[in-house]
Formats: structure tokens, sequence, C-alpha cells
């Protein structure tokens, strides 16, 4: 069993406390905010969110889900409304006060948010959940992947092996930045996946974060 030997500040009072992981006895720092960027089909993809939150919360100042940020209605703009929606979290963001420990997570296009938002702005890392490199109905799209080519900000890129989105495929397809790592896992776009497949993302994320952003 591997035990990563961190230290939980704000839960624990100054005292380890672990938790388990895929099998893994996973210990941790207390890291920056995080907020929840979702794709085009919320709420309908809520429960990426969800299980996110139960397991890496913890090891976070905060969490702040989409619904937090911004919650699509008819009276005002949807998250398929990517220019919209890119100045519209610019703004919320410069709202929150700056800090650069900050990590944006998102799945789809609240993926294509978050690195947008990284190639701009000082954040600590980004973590992308089926990354929308190209649209099946329409094909490439450059303003969707060319600003990874030189993004410098660590970025942790889980995608399914066959989501049709961009799978196995986008290592030849595309021109990933020496700052984006790519986890691939056996998921679909909407990453309909079981609780142990969950525990096992988690602490692939975990131990990302663990590697790359900074320790209080």
């Amino acid at each position: 069993m591997i035990v990563l030997l961190f230290e939980l500040r704000a839960y624990c009072a100054n005292k380890q406390c672990a938790t388990t992981l895929a099998g893994r006895s996973v210990e941790f720092v207390l890291f920056g905010p995080v907020y929840f960027l979702s794709g085009d089909a919320y709420p309908n993809d809520i429960h990426v969110d969800r299980e996110l939150e139960r397991r890496l919360s913890p090891s976070f100042a905060c969490w702040t889900s989409q619904k937090d940020i911004h919650h699509p209605t008819p009276e005002t703009f949807q998250n398929g409304d990517f220019p919209q929606r890119a100045t519209h979290f610019e703004a919320y963001l410069a709202t929150q006060g700056t800090r650069r420990d900050t990590v944006l997570i998102g799945r789809s296009s609240g993926a294509r948010l978050a690195t947008w938002y990284a190639s701009r702005h000082a954040v600590a890392a980004v973590i992308c959940l089926a990354y929308p490199f190209r649209s099946p109905s329409i094909g490439p799209e450059p303003e969707r992947y060319l600003h990874l080519s030189d993004l410098r900000v660590p970025t942790l890129i889980c995608q399914g092996f066959k989501d049709i989105y961009g799978g196995s495929n986008i290592f030849a397809d595309y021109i990933l930045s020496k700052s984006i790592r790519v986890h691939l896992l056996q998921a679909e776009h909407e990453f309909n996946i079981d609780s142990d497949a969950w525990d096992t993302l988690a602490r692939v994320i975990l131990e990302f974060c663990q590697e790359v952003l900074p320790r209080p």
C-alpha cells in the first residue's frame, strides 16, 4: 500500500487525516480553491461534479460548483454560448479575488473554458474531463484546441479511450504542450463510470495535485 504523507490542516487541526481511494491510503494537504465548470449538457452532467466533490473537496480550501458560478435559464445565456460564457466566467473570477493557487476543473466545454482562462490568467492547475477536441457533428474547429499547444499551466486531461469528442487518437491529431498530461481510461464522453472508477480517477487527480501544486 502506498502512503502519501501529507497534512490536511483545515480539517484535522494539524493532525494527519487519511482516506482510502482505490485501495490506497492517501493523506491530504490542503490546496487552494476549486471552481468546477460543467459542460453544455448541464445539469445533466451534474453527477461528475458531485462524484468529484465528494472525493476531492476535503483536500481543497473550498469547492465552487457550476450552479454557483452560473445556472443557465431561458432568460440568460446557455453553456453552449462559449464567447458569452467565457466573458461571464472571467468577470466572475475577478470578483473572487486574485489567488494564484486556484484550481480549475471542467468537463467537456467546461474543460475548454478552464484551459482558455488558464491561457490568459494565472492559476495553479487545470484538470479536464472529456475535453471536447472536436465536435462529432461539425468537425475540426481550431479554436477548441490551438491554445493547448503552448499552455504553460500544469494540466491533467482525463479522457475516455472512445470519447467521440477525442479519444486515444488525440496524441496523433493534436499538439499538446509539455505542461499537459493525459490520463486515458475506460469512459465515454458523459463519464458514466462506476464507483470504483471514480475512486481511481480521484486518486489520479490527487496525486497530480500533490506533485504540481504548491504546498501551504
